[in-house]
């Protein structure tokens, strides 16, 4: 895509497999979650993960990545996480959004936040793969999306070449790595209209194969 995109300045950031994986995050942006809905939806979130924490004792760190290790930090997870949340459902329609592998406000809910910049990591679930790799893979899927549900590019949304450094860990997991290699990463994002990502939602779910 070329130039005419890039004056547009978006009103939030949605990492590409969050707005695939996480059905809130969806939902939000529908405009279907209500205050009290947000609150109840943060505090199951981080109750849930603080289950895992106790019944795997977080072997790699990642739980503790995401929820830290106390009771004020849970409570501060679950506050930004509602946050971003309402930010979400109140984005105006004539808004936008930008699908980019930066961190968005889910990422700065984490208490540490690791994870959300680096790749080659181990998980609770076993090893991340190549983050930006699925990241782009995401992002095509929801590019197909938006041009399936009538959105035009160069109109209802544009391509945006954008520069992050990501952290290799090199297979070792969150709480034991010792290395970590920074690679500079181009990455082809998305900013697109917050009306047209909301018409694409409406047409069916967005959720990876």
């Amino acid at each position: 895509m070329g130039p005419e995109g890039e004056e547009i300045i978006p009103s939030t950031t949605i990492r590409p497999h969050h707005l695939l994986w996480n059905f809130t995050v969806r939902d939000a942006l529908r405009g279907n979650l209500t205050s009290l809905q947000r609150i109840i939806t943060a505090k199951l979130d981080a109750e849930s993960l603080r289950n895992k924490t106790l019944q795997t004792q977080d072997p790699t760190g990642y739980y503790a990545d995401v929820i830290g290790n106390s009771a004020t930090d849970m409570e501060t997870y679950q506050e930004k996480y509602k946050d971003f949340l309402a930010l979400l459902t109140n984005l105006p329609y004539d808004s936008f959004v930008h699908l980019d592998i930066k961190p968005d406000g889910l990422c700065n809910s984490c208490i540490i936040g690791k994870h959300c910049t680096a790749t080659n990591y181990k998980s609770d679930s076993g090893p991340s793969g190549d983050t930006v790799a699925d990241e782009t893979r995401g992002l095509m899927q929801i590019f197909q999306k938006l041009e399936q549900s009538g959105c035009e590019l160069g109109k209802d949304f544009f391509v945006r070449q954008t520069t992050h450094t990501i952290y290799d860990l090199h297979g070792q997991s969150l709480k034991d790595a010792r290395e970590a290699t920074p690679k500079k990463v181009v990455f082809n994002s998305i900013v697109v209209r917050t009306n047209a990502l909301r018409k694409t939602l409406s047409r069916g779910s967005l959720t990876l194969p």
